[in-house]
């Protein structure tokens, strides 16, 4: 005989498959559906480590295994 608790646990089992089951298909009928909507990257914003100031110098930091890591400027927060 299953108890009320098993019955419960099984309707939630059931409920979760279910969810899962509506997502896997909702995923693939995303990654089916033809994305034709263009986008435009209008603007960058960029603060690295090393000095770096832009994506390619800091790119560069990485390449070569520069150490970025410095002290914090006393100006960045104030510390009391």
């Amino acid at each position: 005989m299953i108890s009320n608790q098993e019955q419960e646990y099984a309707q939630l089992m059931q409920m979760a498959l279910d969810k899962i089951s509506n997502l896997e298909a909702e995923v693939d009928r995303l990654k089916n559906q033809k994305q034709s909507e263009a986008i435009a990257i209008i603007g960058m914003g960029c603060r690295v480590p090393g000095g770096a100031s832009t994506p390619e110098a800091f790119w560069e930091l990485l390449q070569n295994g520069v150490d970025g890591i410095t002290e914090v400027p006393p100006d960045r927060w104030p510390i009391n």
